[in-house]
C-alpha cells in the first residue's frame, strides 16, 4: 500500500510532505522503532516519490500538454528560465533549485516541467536529491507522531519529557522549519540572481526590447500558490 501511495500520489496531487510523514508512522507502529521508523521513511521517499513524480511529468509531456500549458501561463516567472533548461551544464542546476525551494508545490511543479525541454535525467536526479534531502527530517517528524501513539496506547517507554524525546522532536521539527527557511531564501535569491540576468540576455538580443517574451515577475510572487513542503 505505502509503494502504491508513494506512485500515485505526486500525479494526484497529493503533497510532497504527506508521503515520509505517512510512512515514517506507519513503520513505526509496526515495527515499534523510531529509528526504523525514520530509515524507512527517508528510503520509501527516496525511491518512490521520484517515480510517482516523474508519472506525472510523462503525463504532462505526453499526454496531458495542453492541460499543462495552461497551467504553466499561471507561473510566468518560470517562463523566463526557458532557455536556461535548454543548456545541460546549467538545466540540472535550476531543478534543484526549484525543488529545494518550496515556494511551489512539487505536484504542480511535475506537470509545469513537462512544458520545459527537461531531460528525464535530470527530473529524476533533481527528483531524487529533494526526496534524499527533505525525506529525512519529515520522516524524523513522523516518527514523533508514533511515539505520541504510542504512549496514548500505554506501550511507550519513551517519554518525550526524556532525554531522548526531546532530542527526537527538536531535531526533527526544528530542522524541518529551520532548513525549510534557509532553503527558501537561498533559492529565492539564486533563481532571482538567474532570472535577472536572463532578462538581461533577452534585452540585449532585442537591442533593447522585450521582443516576444513574457514579462516576468519577482520570484516570490508565485508563493501566492501557497508555501509546501516539497
Amino acid at each position: 500500500m505505502l509503494i502504491s501511495f508513494g506512485i500515485f500520489s505526486p500525479p494526484l496531487g497529493a503533497p510532497f510532505s504527506i508521503y515520509p510523514l505517512i510512512c515514517s508512522f506507519v513503520m513505526g507502529v509496526r515495527t515499534g522503532s523510531t529509528t526504523q521508523a525514520i530509515i524507512y521513511g527517508s528510503v520509501l521517499t527516496a525511491i518512490f516519490l521520484p517515480i510517482g513524480g516523474w508519472l506525472g511529468f510523462l503525463l504532462s509531456r505526453h499526454v496531458l500538454m495542453d492541460w499543462a500549458k495552461n497551467l504553466s501561463a499561471k507561473f510566468p516567472t518560470l517562463e523566463a528560465l526557458h532557455s536556461v533548461f535548454s543548456q545541460p551544464s546549467q538545466s540540472l542546476k535550476i531543478m534543484i533549485l526549484l525543488r529545494l525551494s518550496p515556494i511551489l508545490p512539487s505536484s504542480i511543479l511535475n506537470y509545469v516541467l513537462g512544458t520545459f525541454p527537461v531531460r528525464n535525467r535530470e527530473f529524476l536526479l533533481s527528483y531524487f536529491f529533494s526526496a534524499v534531502f527533505w525525506g529525512i527530517p519529515l520522516s524524523m517528524v513522523g516518527s514523533v507522531f508514533t511515539n505520541m501513539n504510542e504512549m496514548e496506547e500505554g506501550n511507550d517507554t519513551t517519554d518525550p519529557g526524556t532525554p531522548i524525546g526531546l532530542t527526537i522532536i527538536v531535531l526533527g521539527v526544528g530542522a524541518t522549519v529551520g532548513v525549510t527557511l534557509a532553503i527558501t531564501h537561498y533559492t529565492r535569491k539564486k533563481l532571482r540572481e538567474i532570472i535577472k540576468e536572463e532578462e538581461r540576455k533577452a534585452k540585449v538580443a532585442e537591442g533593447g526590447g522585450w521582443g516576444g517574451g513574457a514579462k516576468v515577475t519577482d520570484v516570490a510572487s508565485i508563493s501566492e500558490v501557497g508555501v509546501e513542503l516539497m
